[in-house]
């Protein structure tokens, strides 16, 4: 749960940097865990659409350094917990739905994982009392000890990028050298549609 908070709150900023930056990506999201310990600890982020490589290099090597030195707020990490509380409140209120067929599939398929399988009703609780005891330090330790080996700099598309991928290593060193400063979230934008006219009148 620490690791999957703290992955969370770095793909909320790379939504946002990605706009800000004029999406030279069509998305960029954090690295997934992996079941193998340490597997993954190289791993920043993934990016697919790329429009521009170099752009992309940059905004997800500044997200990795931003994390390692200054981590995650407090503000961001209550955000998280939140949404993350709301969405299972909503799936255990739902309840079981869909069809049988595609349920069956769902279940079968996840038996190669192994899982332990727990209600949403159950898994709910538990995230409610583990949430409360997770400390933003604890998230904070949990990010940078992901980011322990040197990521892996791997690009695929129909074409050769600009350059070769000397080209983006070239790139990706030179974000890696240069200072960040500490994640500031974007102010948020006022609702700009308040006025909708005169209610209707039904003739």
């Amino acid at each position: 749960l620490i690791v999957q908070l703290g992955a969370t709150a770095i793909g909320q900023r790379l939504v946002e940097q990605n706009e800000a930056a004029g999406k030279p990506a069509r998305a960029i999201s954090p690295a997934s865990p992996s079941r193998i310990s340490g597997i993954w600890n190289g791993q920043v982020s993934q990016a697919q659409g790329v429009v521009d490589p170099a752009k992309t290099i940059e905004l997800m090597a500044a997200a990795q350094k931003q994390a390692m030195q200054y981590g995650i707020t407090q503000e961001e990490l209550d955000r998280v917990v939140s949404l993350r509380i709301d969405a299972a409140r909503q799936v255990a209120a739902t309840g079981r739905t869909g069809m049988s067929a595609a349920l069956a599939d769902g279940l079968a398929m996840q038996l190669n994982a192994d899982p332990v399988f727990v209600s949403p009703q159950d898994s709910l609780a538990l995230l409610e009392e583990q949430a409360n005891t997770v400390t933003l330090e604890e998230v904070n330790a949990a990010l940078r000890a992901r980011f322990t080996d040197a990521p892996s700099l791997v690009f695929r598309g129909s074409a050769e990028p600009k350059g070769g991928m000397e080209a983006l290593r070239a790139v990706y060193e030179e974000a890696m050298a240069s200072p960040v400063p500490a994640y500031s979230a974007a102010e948020l934008k006022a609702w700009p549609y308040r006025n909708f006219g005169s209610p209707a009148k039904i003739a």
